[in-house]
Parts: structure tokens; C-alpha cells; sequence
């Protein structure tokens, strides 16, 4: 988890300098929350512990920076893209699983790679747990049900 903590770094260290302070605090919670459910759900799935973690803390970063959710999930890929070929830490391989579940994540709807549903699952759980509530499109709520049958079937 090594690269993680570097990567971790850098994320805080965009919102510390370049996100508005009214959202910082949003920011580090809905990131740290979501990286963490993706290392929760990779260990069920299977997947690496380590790119999980890395999707989850990148996924909305562009929202935060720019304060602004028009085109975020495509946006965060791209600064994704940008910090992880800065950091030389990566294969070309890591990068583009990394990017492309980036830019799947806000698709909710369809059905993608391993590492992009990770993602979705992650982020739409953490949404759910910090609001349980709130009332999601049928396609979020379909999601929900089959992450929740998921998570029974481990009993």
C-alpha cells in the first residue's frame, strides 16, 4: 500500500492548496471513505487491495478541485492520469485500468470492468451509509439491492 500513501499525499495535498476550504473537510471524508470501502469490497472480489484504494481516494478529485460535478468522473481521470504518470510508481497497464474505472465510475447504469464496478459499488454504498435515506434512481437502487444480496451471502 505503499504507492497509496504516496498518491494519498498528493490528493491532500491539491485540496489543501486548490479546493475551497467550505469543501476540504467534504472532501477528505468522502474520498478517504470511499477508498476505504473499495479496499473492503476488493478483499471480497478478489482484487487488488492497493489500486482499489488508489481509485477510490482519485475518484471525484476533479469535483473537489474545481468545485463543480459537470464531468467530474471524466475530469478526475484525467488529473488521475496526470498524477500517477508524474509519480513513475506505475505500469502503463495500472494506469489505464486505474483511469478508465475513473472515468466508468459516475455510469451507475451499465456494466464495465471489475475495477470500475468496484468503484461504483464503493461510492454508491458510501453514499447510501452516509445518507440511508436519500432516494436514488432505480438504477442506483437495483445496485444497492445486489450489493447488499452480495454482502448476505458471506453469512
Amino acid at each position: 500500500m505503499n504507492r497509496y500513501y504516496v498518491i494519498k499525499d498528493e490528493v491532500y495535498h491539491i485540496l489543501n492548496t486548490e479546493c475551497s476550504k467550505s469543501n476540504r473537510q467534504e472532501a477528505i471524508e468522502h474520498l478517504s471513505n470511499v477508498a476505504n470501502m473499495a479496499v473492503f469490497l476488493a478483499k471480497m472480489e478478489k482484487l487488488d487491495l492497493e489500486l482499489a484504494a488508489i481509485i477510490g481516494i482519485l475518484h471525484d478529485l476533479a469535483a473537489y478541485k474545481f468545485n463543480s460535478h459537470f464531468d467530474h468522473a471524466n475530469r478526475s481521470s484525467m488529473l488521475a492520469k496526470n498524477i500517477l504518470t508524474n509519480s513513475k510508481l506505475f505500469t502503463d497497464d495500472e494506469i489505464i485500468l486505474i483511469v478508465t474505472a475513473i472515468k466508468n465510475h459516475s455510469f451507475k447504469e451499465k456494466k464495465d470492468d471489475d475495477y470500475s464496478e468496484l468503484i461504483k459499488n464503493a461510492d454508491l454504498l458510501v453514499q447510501h451509509l452516509n445518507d440511508p435515506n436519500a432516494i436514488f434512481s432505480i438504477d442506483k437502487q437495483l445496485r444497492l439491492e445486489n450489493i447488499f444480496n452480495s454482502l448476505q451471502k458471506l453469512q
